[in-house]
């Protein structure tokens, strides 16, 4: 802990150099960015002729308008670069000087001639004269060759290697202790999106499985903003610290100072407007709060409507909380900050396009949703069959509904492939009027009804599960070629024992029939055996089946 604690102190020293190296060289930028803005306008000159800038060891100097002796201005512009760069080489870097000529005014560099400035050089729209402009071209000049002389300087050239190694050395540093905070920080964060996670589950979105990672994506955020600005703060001094890259350090410097300007008083405008949202968005969350307490007393039996049955209060909270959502977004959309940019118009036609493209199968998956919830066709609970699926209803959503079989699988139906399927349910009529279990024989001609009636209710009435009130009941169902087909019929009223319910019947009719020595025409004879197939009494615990008491 102690270290940590260290840590965060160092962390702190070095942030608050790297603040001070960067206010230092951006509050210098930002003078000399404007003078260098005004010297790179476009201002119409000569018709047919276009200006060009003159820039000597990366700093502007001058615009060029006019044509001198058939040369261009941007001819002119290379020839006077090529002067420039053979007297540095030549080492001519002492003086600048000025004399008048017929043409306009001569600039010297080291009383060679460099450039010939003209009247029709001159701005034509501003204020300009011959001898402030020939001023501010020479006093350019001068700090250009101050500059040269410097970077010529070994001991110049070290300091600013020196200042970037160090500047280097304390990026590398503060990166390290960035890292390690992230370390620490990075399982409180973890136990942070599980009481997230709980939060939401307890709002009833576990069964979409949602596991957010907000605070891990708030938390690398913030980790690769602070290391993009450090890198930014690096980059911006090491090209202040040599005299070519400088210009290159003051836009950067001059850069992010706009940004940021141009961000507070975008946020200060916005101030209004927001407020205006703010207040929309209270009062619909107020509103949402009245409907969710409304529909939850409707849920608990605490109000009770006609119209709404209480398993369908909470969807229909859901429901509602949305409609009154969208509504609030529709009022406040006016008031949102650059709404009515194209930027923010392109973004909301892509979102429209994405919910357009995707919206024929999620609104029939919803509508399903609905209609299962309003049409009362099945409620959570109950033991329903879906086509081949059966199993008790775990939820019914918005785009699936969730069944537990009875071998403990969970299966997702979506609703529209629900809509249009067969399903029964088990429980609706199970408490009132009995859940009717049947099973169907086939015996022969030669066994009486009467005897074939009389067994299947027997085996009926020792079948656990079975109600005796009402009493099973058989129905001769067909007569076929080989064998009538009898069907037994006895009332139950737990659904969710059906199968087992079922086997048990099975078997007690199985040994009831063989116990009687009535055979069961399964399979199918296409003739008579001379003797009764069936399974004689003493034979029914064969091994490796156990003896009962039956």
């Amino acid at each position: 802990m102690r270290d940590f604690v260290m840590e965060k102190s160092f962390l702190k020293v070095m942030i608050l150099i790297f603040a001070a190296m960067l206010a230092a060289q951006l509050s210098y930028s930002q003078d000399i960015s404007n003078n260098e803005k005004a010297i790179e306008k476009t201002v119409e000159a000569q018709i047919g002729v276009e200006p060009a800038l003159l820039k000597l060891f990366n700093r502007p100097i001058i615009i060029l308008r006019s044509s001198v002796f058939g040369h261009s201005p941007g001819d002119r512009v290379r020839a006077i670069e090529e002067r420039f760069s053979e007297n540095v080489k030549a080492g001519k870097i002492n003086a600048i000087s000025s004399q008048q000529s017929t043409e306009g005014m001569l600039i010297l560099m080291d009383g060679e001639l460099l450039m010939l400035f003209s009247n029709k050089d001159l701005d034509p729209f501003s204020r300009e004269t011959m001898d402030s402009s020939v001023k501010v071209i020479v006093d350019r000049l001068e700090k250009v060759l101050e500059l040269i002389r410097r970077q010529k300087d070994p001991k110049a050239n070290l300091i600013g290697a020196g200042r970037t190694l160090v500047a280097i050395l304390l990026f590398a540093a503060l990166i390290i202790v960035l890292c390690r905070i992230q370390r620490w920080i990075k399982p409180k964060v973890g136990s942070l999106e599980e009481g997230l996670d709980r939060k939401l589950k307890e709002l009833g979105y576990s069964s979409y499985s949602i596991h957010v990672n907000a605070f891990a994506f708030i938390n690398k955020l913030i980790y690769w903003s602070i290391s993009l600005f450090l890198l930014y703060t690096l980059i911006t001094f090491a090209l202040h610290q040599f005299p070519y890259t400088e210009p290159w350090g003051r836009k950067l410097g001059s850069y992010i100072i706009d940004i940021i300007a141009g961000l507070s008083a975008k946020v200060v405008d916005s101030l209004p407007d927001l407020f205006v949202v703010f207040i929309i968005f209270l009062i619909t969350h107020w509103f949402v709060k009245i409907s969710k307490s409304f529909f939850r007393g409707v849920a608990n039996g605490s109000v009770v409507l006609n119209w709404l049955d209480p398993e369908a209060a909470l969807p229909t909270s859901k429901i509602f909380s949305a409609i009154i959502w969208i509504f609030g977004i529709v009022m406040a959309y006016p008031y949102i900050p650059g709404s009515n940019t194209d930027a923010f118009k392109g973004i909301g036609v892509f979102l429209g396009l994405l919910i357009s493209l995707g919206a024929s199968s999620m609104v029939g998956q919803v509508i399903g949703g609905m209609v299962l919830m309003y049409s009362r066709a099945m409620k959570v609970g109950e033991f329903v069959q879906v086509d081949q699926n059966v199993g008790r209803v775990m939820e019914i959503g918005f785009f699936s509904t969730k069944l537990k079989t009875m071998k403990n699988e969970e299966i997702n139906i979506p609703n529209s492939v629900l809509m249009g399927s067969l399903t029964k349910n088990f429980s609706r009529l199970s408490k009132s009027e009995g859940l009717i279990i049947h099973s169907s024989v086939t015996i022969g001609y030669d066994v009486p009804w009467r005897q074939v009636h009389a067994l299947l209710i027997n085996a009926a009435g020792k079948t656990s599960g079975v109600q005796k009130k009402p009493e099973p009941f058989v129905i001769q169902k067909s007569l076929g070629d080989f064998y009538i087909v009898y069907e037994i019929n006895a009332f139950m009223d737990k659904p969710e024992t059906y199968m087992r319910v079922k086997t048990e019947l099975h078997a007690n009719i199985q040994d009831e029939f063989n116990k009687y020595g009535v055979q069961i025409m399964s399979p199918n004879f296409e003739a008579q055996p001379p003797e009764k197939v069936f399974v004689p009494k003493e034979k029914w615990h064969e091994a490796p089946a156990k003896k009962d008491n039956t």
